[in-house]
C-alpha cells in the first residue's frame, strides 16, 4: 500500500560545537530525521497565481454574461447607468451586477472544471507548477472541488497566510497542494532514498 510522503523522513543537518581533546572548540554537523513536510509555492507566486487565475474567468464570466443583460435587463441599466458606447464600460456594469454570481458560483465552478478536465490553471501552466496530493499524485475530482468551496469562505485567495499547520485551510482540509517542479523532485528522491534504506535494512 503507498504511504503518504509525511509517513517519510528526511535528514537535516545542524551545526554543533565542541571541545576536542585540547580544549579547543570544534565545529560538527549532527544529522536529525524530521516528518517530511510539503513546500507549497511561495506567497508571491500565490499572488500572481490568484491574479492570472481570477481575472480570466472574470473576463470569461463577464463575456459570457454580457449577451444575458443585453437581452433582458439592457433597459433597467439604461435607466440606472445611461446609454454605454463602449465595450469596456458594458462589460464592467456586467461585472458589477454579476460579482455576488461570480465570487460564490462562478469561480468555484471554473476553477474546477478546469483543474479536472484540463489538469491545470492558467497561471499553472505558466509557472510550471502542479496540483499534488498526500501521496504525490494527481489529487481527485472529489479533493479539487472540496478545494475550490472552501476557497470560497477562505480570505487566504487575498491573505495568502498560513496558519500553524504551515498550510492554508483549502490545502490542509482538502489534502492538495501546490509546487513547484522542483518541490516534486525533492519529494520524489526523498520517497526512494527512504525506499532503498529500508530495502537495505530488511536484507542486514
Amino acid at each position: 500500500m503507498k504511504k503518504k510522503i509525511f509517513e517519510y523522513t528526511e535528514d537535516k543537518y545542524h551545526t554543533r560545537y565542541r571541545r576536542d581533546e585540547y580544549g579547543n572548540r570544534e565545529q560538527y554537523e549532527e544529522c536529525y530525521e524530521y516528518p517530511v513536510k510539503i513546500k507549497t509555492i511561495s506567497n508571491v507566486k500565490r499572488y500572481l497565481h490568484n491574479f492570472i487565475d481570477y481575472g480570466l474567468f472574470t473576463l470569461i464570466m463577464t463575456l459570457i454574461s454580457l449577451p444575458y443583460f443585453f437581452f433582458y435587463e439592457e433597459q433597467r441599466l439604461i435607466e440606472e447607468y445611461g446609454v454605454r458606447d463602449t465595450l469596456i464600460e458594458n462589460l464592467f456594469i456586467v461585472f458589477k451586477h454579476s460579482l455576488f454570481i461570480y465570487y460564490f458560483i462562478g469561480y468555484p465552478i471554473l476553477f474546477s472544471i478546469t483543474e479536472i478536465v484540463i489538469g491545470k490553471t492558467l497561471s499553472q501552466y505558466f509557472f510550471s507548477t502542479h496540483l499534488i496530493n498526500e501521496y504525490l499524485d494527481t489529487p481527485s475530482n472529489k479533493s479539487i472541488i472540496l478545494r475550490n468551496l472552501i476557497k470560497i469562505v477562505s480570505l487566504e485567495r487575498f491573505f495568502p497566510n498560513t496558519d500553524n499547520s504551515g498550510y492554508h485551510w483549502y490545502e490542509k482540509y482538502s489534502n492538495t497542494y501546490l509546487v513547484d517542479e522542483e518541490e516534486i523532485k525533492r519529494l520524489t528522491e526523498i520517497v526512494d532514498e527512504n525506499v532503498e534504506n529500508l530495502e537495505t535494512n530488511i536484507k542486514q
